[in-house]
């Protein structure tokens, strides 16, 4: 049996006393308002109000559409739709995809910033994008970072509002086309060699060992703290775990549960194995907790202590930060290593783009061969050998070779050494 779709109809008419005529006479221009009466795909009468009539009429004309498209009237027209409170609860528990951090991560920021804003009990259906902007305006006004502006906006609010636009609660996405402040650049400090083992040498004791996790093995803030002896193996470490923010254990940035990288052990980290262990114990996580048995010390006793050390080594403009150690490995490794790709897999870049757009420059070989490609474009072997289909890749010579020798194997156990 056919499926018969609701026909297009409705009114709309000035909102008065009981109907009746408009107080300022037929045709005037006046501040009434106007009122959108239809019957939805349900059979149920629906109405809304609006400022003006080109607003009225562009509304039905709307409803009108979806009811013979689609046979029914989606919420954002017809007003049914969760609260903004409500939708961040349903968003949440839609993206099972989530990791715990990210889900406390966001949730602060509906907390803190979305849910103040817009109102816990607006409909979610009533959001513009003029609001949306004037909630941008309103996060640069109470000086929150341009970053941090955009991860709210485009990550957080912009997700919510998605996903209620695939339910239709609203219509398009009203943070589609919201322009932001540019994020400026602040370039990572990149610590010298002396500041690597002054800051050994300041740190609390305890935390010597987070120095060089960071500078000989490039592991993240996190992956220091959740790192433990058993993740030693026989000349490699192997990171799997993470601690994060709120303290609890999670699988590598950018991995699953159970996956992991390693990395090689360079003698002085061997050295500084041994060190940490004769002092704190060889069994379980290199930093316990004296309050969390079982469990690792949080990363701010950790930020606490190496924030000690770089005051008393004369930083005080907050430019040398533990990132600043792993920037440190990943330089030093792609100017020993010259490979992009091998560095991208010690660090746990989640893309080797990540290593080659920041540490490319240090690749002087490959610059030397390139600049040596490119002057043969014009030679006539060159352009002769490529129009008759013949390889051309033995015409390009690196500055690091000689005519007819194969290239030197790199020899790369121990290159983690270099730096110190």
């Amino acid at each position: 049996m056919a499926t018969t779709r609701p026909r297009a109809g409705g009114s709309v008419r000035k909102v008065t006393s009981k109907n009746d005529p408009c107080p300022h006479g037929k045709g005037a221009k006046c501040d009434c308002r106007w009122r959108v009466q239809y019957v939805d795909g349900s059979g149920r009468q629906r109405e809304r109000k609006f400022d003006t009539k080109a607003q009225a009429d562009a509304h039905l004309t709307e409803v009108n559409k979806a009811k013979i498209t689609t046979g029914s009237v989606p919420g954002h027209l017809t007003g049914d739709s969760p609260t903004v409170e409500q939708l961040c609860d349903k968003w949440f528990a839609h993206r099972a995809d989530f990791t715990p951090g990210t889900v406390r991560n966001y949730r602060s920021k509906c907390r803190c910033h979305i849910v103040p804003f817009f109102g816990a009990t607006t409909m979610v259906s009533k959001i513009t994008n003029d609001q949306v902007e004037q909630f941008r305006d309103h996060l640069y006004a109470e000086e929150i970072s341009p970053g941090e502006v955009i991860t709210i906006i485009s990550s957080v609010l912009k997700g919510m509002l998605e996903y209620a636009h695939e339910k239709g609660w609203v219509g398009r996405n009203p943070c589609i086309g919201v322009r932001f402040k540019p994020v400026p650049e602040n370039e990572v400090y990149l610590p010298t060699r002396q500041n690597v083992l002054d800051m050994a040498e300041k740190i609390d004791p305890f935390y010597r060992l987070t120095i060089f996790l960071q500078a000989l093995l490039g592991l993240r803030a996190g992956e220091v703290m959740g790192g433990s002896w058993d993740c030693i193996r026989d000349g490699y470490f192997r990171a799997y775990r993470q601690l994060d923010t709120a303290g609890e254990l999670i699988p590598l940035k950018g991995k699953k549960e159970g996956e992991y990288r390693d990395i090689p052990i360079p003698p002085q980290m061997a050295e500084e194995f041994e060190r940490h262990g004769h002092l704190y114990g060889r069994e379980g996580w290199f930093f316990r907790s004296p309050r969390r048995p079982g469990y690792p010390i949080g990363r701010t006793a950790h930020t606490t202590a190496f924030n000690t050390a770089r005051l008393m080594l004369g930083f005080h403009d907050g430019s040398f930060v533990p990132q600043c150690l792993r920037h440190y490995f990943c330089t030093n490794m792609v100017r020993v290593t010259q490979n992009i790709a091998l560095v991208a897999v010690w660090a746990g870049h989640a893309s080797v783009q990540t290593t080659y757009d920041n540490y490319f420059h240090y690749v002087d070989e490959d610059i030397r061969i390139g600049a040596a490609a490119s002057a043969l474009f014009l030679r006539p072997d060159f352009i002769e050998a490529a129009e008759a289909g013949k390889p051309v890749n033995d015409l390009v010579i690196s500055p690091l070779r000689e005519p007819g020798k194969k290239p030197r194997r790199r020899h790369l156990a121990g290159v983690a050494a270099g730096p110190l």
